[in-house]
């Protein structure tokens, strides 16, 4: 390897994925107000009780049980009857979230403004914190080398921890290597139902065997949305006249000019192609599909993104 080029790598392994300044920024786009949540009520602080009583909905009126609050008492039916009652009241528990952010070796690739892994972690650390701003949970599987995992909890500071892991350090691959899924996506079945998932990934990895079973957690009650990341140069071949391509399985480079109309047009057509056919896979499956741009702002994803959860707004 070229001195240069192990400097760089050396660089790029130090550098964070995501920056301070963009962890600001993204905390504080979290915390900005949203469309109203399902039924209109937020919950009163970080977590919800375990416990029936203190939500908005009436439920019902009972017997008072050990352990109830004294501040649901109710006094006239108390009075009536000669035994103490309680208004039992009901909040909707909020599904969780669990992330599968793919931060492995052909998520980090980018050549407009950031990284693909840069824009899954952005998007994860973003819904990793509006989660738990309203009192939900949050957990994540991060593909890379090694896998992590880390479990479903709600409150800030998990939360917080998460964000850590997702901004660390991403070095560059030492080959040409893919994404292996199965064991994260064989634990999304572990999860309880109405727990919503969230893919983040170039879904490379994706086939119809994955998507089949993507499908079956959505029939089990566990909605999914699938975000698509792709780089610029992934969707129109860059006019780089003759260029080395490197071909998995393949001995050396293919050289290929770039700049002749057919082949872009065949390199686009195949682009647009593979993201039909993702599309097709996936909601046939039930699962929500959106292809996101690496170098599309946070100002824009924020919007379509929150209103496509499954859900949400």
């Amino acid at each position: 390897m070229p001195a240069w080029l192990e400097q760089l790598r050396r660089g790029a392994s130090d550098r964070p994925l995501l920056g301070t300044a963009e962890l600001h920024r993204l905390a504080r786009l979290a915390e900005q107000p949203g469309p109203p949540e399902r039924g209109g009520a937020q919950p009163g602080g970080e977590r919800l009780s375990p416990l029936r009583g203190h939500g908005l909905d009436f439920q019902e009126l009972r017997r008072y049980q050990a352990g109830d609050d004294v501040r649901a008492m109710d006094w006239r039916t108390t009075a009536r009857t000669g035994r103490p009652h309680v208004r039992v009241y009901h909040q909707e528990p909020r599904p969780s979230l669990y992330l599968l952010v793919d931060l492995g070796a052909r998520m980090r690739f980018g050549t407009r403004v950031r990284l693909k892994a840069a824009q899954a972690a952005r998007v994860a650390v973003y819904q990793a914190l509006r989660t738990v701003r309203d009192g939900g949970a949050v957990g994540a599987a991060l593909l890379g080398e090694p896998p992590r995992f880390w479990p479903v909890r709600g409150g800030r500071v998990h939360a917080m921890a998460l964000t850590r892991a997702l901004a660390a350090p991403c070095p560059p691959p030492d080959g040409f290597m893919t994404t292996e899924p199965d064991r994260a996506l064989g634990m999304l079945r572990r999860l309880p139902v109405g727990t919503e998932v969230l893919i983040l990934s170039d879904l490379h990895w994706l086939d119809s065997a994955r998507a089949g079973l993507l499908g079956g957690l959505v029939a089990a009650g566990r909605p999914v949305q699938a975000v698509c990341i792709t780089d610029a140069a992934e969707r129109t071949l860059p006019p780089l006249g003759r260029a080395p391509f490197s071909v998995p399985g393949a001995e050396g480079a293919l050289w290929v000019d770039t700049t002749r109309p057919g082949v872009r047009a065949a390199f686009d057509a195949h682009a647009m192609a593979r993201v039909a056919s993702l599309r097709r896979l996936l909601t046939g499956a039930g699962v929500r599909f959106t292809e996101l741009g690496a170098e599309t702002p946070a100002a824009v994803w924020t919007r379509s993104l929150g209103k496509g959860l499954p859900g949400r707004g």
